[in-house]
């Protein structure tokens, strides 16, 4: 594909949106549809550990700790699969594979790429025996400039609308084979991410993004018939972000504003805007001596407009620890049992967000059989329940069962339920600013603003239910492979919250039904060329709360997406993939059609090797996307700076 960004690699699979999100320059991928800002819907694992954030419980697509070179596999599971992967497996997961070490010990790579938008991909990997075991280090430094510096209705930049992201990791794999028996793996992961933010109104906004994770997966088989992993985790996060105001009222960091925001918001609002404050409840005698203050400072309205200057520094540490032990045991050569138990703790801490430090501790028990009932039908069922502070109890289960109609034909059937918990932003924000470097002459200034956001908490948990009937073949003769799935998601008690100082509050009043068909389609044209055709059609029907636009809760969605690929394989040198997205009416189902942008998009990506007698192997690649308009991918965002993008790569194995 050429890709050298994970998320980009999901616009290759049905139901799966992936776009640039601008107010946190990031990607969001949803699958059917979703929030733009930190989706949340999906599991994504690398090697089985989960890659989310605990403070928003969102991925960091941009910052995962593998590279594409060496992925083995992405698995990824349409619909709610928390039976056993746990409770973020909410509408889908994602497990990303990679190679075992064994299987690049001969590698010594380096990858340059280069091109528009200031792209950068640089790429080492090498594969050693150390100590007995078998080893992987792999390190990664790229970034981008890559979308245009334009200001829109939501995204207010002063001046421009600074989007640079850069990324670097240091991943280290390895592994063990301590008898016929028993083994283990290990990871050690390194991550450092910067990324400029859009000004909005203020005059610098950065951010800088590090994290340390170390993972270790024990396997035992005391049997043929019998296999036990012990696998544990533990992850390490620091954000610190930087933003300097010029530009600020001293009247809005006054105490007495800031006390009557947290007592009555509306009123606090209104004497910020100038407005005359109608909301105030003059028979509490704190609001009505806290307005009394305020007016006697700001008797003349300039005081309260005098400038002020300051840094807000937001920092925020996270600390997460998992492990689990999973048992599976073939009961009989068609009835297999796997089972386990599983405990996460998770520690946020933030003076900005969370006014201190929150914890989270969480239980899981799982168990999934499948059984071959008879010659043609295999059977399965899985249940989960996890207990933490956030939900006493959420269970999640899952039946499926599959009809072999020949040897290359079969009919599913699955049916599934799933919960997933209130995440920290969720369930505890406490959200304010604090100032520092203050420059004013105003002597009312405090070393707050005065908004913030506190939720009420004590939500319950999201619920999916889930059904899908699927319909598989191959033909060898017509050299064709085909999958066709129809769905239909409920979603209730779903969670909405903008995750920003300027929101209200979090709205779990929501519902949000998807129904459709998605397909895949592989089929050899010729003897070197392969076609692929992937598509959704998705219906949404949504009742959202009391405060939320439905544009907020599926601003990523669209009635129909598509991708059609050509693969060729040209001679044993070159090859070449050139690949159709198509993607309508992406936004809110029932925007305006001016609300809602559609994606045409075409990517050609050539490569090859080249002979060379002093090195292994010589690897090259040219890549071109071109999007045939100059729209963004996503309502009120941001289109590519060049509608034409070029890449150049340059592979060394030695």
């Amino acid at each position: 594909t050429g890709a050298k960004n994970i998320q980009d690699l999901f616009r290759y699979v049905p139901g799966m949106l992936v776009v640039p999100e601008p107010y946190d320059n990031s990607d969001s991928v949803v699958y059917h549809g979703g929030p733009a800002l930190y989706p949340k819907s999906m599991e994504v694992l690398i090697d089985g550990v989960a890659a989310y954030r605990s403070a928003l419980a969102a991925v960091g697509w941009n910052s995962l700790p593998v590279s594409v070179e060496e992925i083995q596999r992405v698995e990824v599971v349409r619909g709610p699969n928390s039976t056993t992967y746990g409770t973020n497996a909410y509408q889908a997961v994602v497990n990303i594979i990679t190679k075992h070490p064994s299987d690049t010990l001969s590698e010594r790579l380096i990858n340059f790429k280069l091109g528009d938008n200031n792209d950068h991909y640089i790429h080492g990997q090498s594969g050693f025996n150390f100590a007995g075991g078998e080893w992987r280090l792999t390190a990664v430094d790229k970034g981008t400039d890559h979308l245009a510096n334009t200001t829109n209705e939501r995204i207010p930049c002063e001046t421009d609308c600074p989007n640079r992201r850069d990324s670097s990791h240091v991943a280290l794999r390895g592994f063990y084979e301590l008898s016929d028996k028993k083994s283990f793996d290990a990871a050690v992961n390194y991550v450092q991410t910067k990324r400029k933010l859009p000004h909005y109104t203020v005059n610098d906004n950065k951010a800088k993004d590090t994290h340390y994770e170390v993972g270790v997966r024990y396997y035992y088989e005391p049997n043929s018939q019998h296999k036990i992993k012990v696998s544990g985790s533990t992850y390490s996060y620091q954000r610190l972000q930087e933003q300097r105001d010029d530009f600020l009222f001293a009247g809005t960091t006054d105490p007495a504003l800031v006390a009557l925001f947290r007592i009555n918001p509306l009123a606090a609002d209104q004497i910020a805007q100038g407005l005359s404050p109608t909301a105030l409840d003059l028979l509490d005698p704190e609001q009505a001596s806290l307005a009394q203050q305020l007016a006697i400072r700001y008797a003349n309205p300039a005081d309260f407009l005098i400038p002020l200057s300051a840094t807000s520094y937001v920092e925020t540490t996270e600390v997460r620890a998992d492990l689990e032990i999973q048992d599976t045991y073939a009961i009989t050569e068609g009835l297999t049992l796997l089972s386990g138990i599983g405990y996460r703790y998770d520690k946020v801490s933030s003076d900005t967000y969370y006014k201190g430090t929150v914890l989270g501790n969480s239980w899981r028990m799982f168990g999934n059989i499948n059984w071959l009932a008879a010659k043609n039908w295999s059977l399965h069922a899985g249940v989960m329940n996890e207990k933490s502070e956030l939900d006493d109890s959420a269970l999640s289960f899952r039946a499926a069962a599959n009809y072999l109609i020949s040897p290359v034909e079969s009919i599913r059937f699955v049916y599934s339920e799933a919960s997933k918990t209130p995440d920290f932003i969720e369930e505890y924000a406490d959200w304010t600013y604090k100032l520092e470097n203050i420059e004013t002459t105003s002597p009312y200034a405090g070393d707050h603003f005065y908004r913030a956001l506190i939720v009420d908490g004590g939500l319950d948990s999201q619920k999916i239910r889930s059904f899908e009937i699927g319909y598989y073949g191959r033909s060898n003769n017509y050299r064709t492979e085909w999958d066709v799935r129809s769905f239909y998601e409920k979603l209730t008690d779903l969670i909405y919250i903008f995750p920003t100082i300027s929101s209200d509050a979090a709205y779990a009043d929501n519902t949000v039904e998807f129904y459709g068909v998605e397909w895949q389609l592989t089929k050899e044209i010729l003897s070197n060329t392969n076609l692929r055709y992937t598509g959704a059609f998705t219906k949404a029907d949504s009742k959202t709360a009391e405060g939320v636009a439905e544009g907020d809760l599926l601003a990523i969605y669209s009635p129909l997406s598509q991708t059609i690929s050509l693969q060729t394989e040209w001679s044993n040198s070159l090859n070449s993939m050139l690949s159709l997205f198509w993607i309508k009416d992406l936004g809110a189902p029932s925007a305006n059609s001016d609300q809602q942008v559609n994606t045409h998009r075409l990517d050609l990506n050539v490569y090859g090797t080249l002979d060379n007698r002093s090195i292994r192997e010589v690897s090259w690649a040219v890549s071109v996307q071109h999007d045939f308009s100059k729209d963004p991918y996503v309502t009120y965002g941001r289109a590519y700076e060049q509608s034409t993008r070029f890449q150049l790569e340059l592979g060394l194995n030695f």
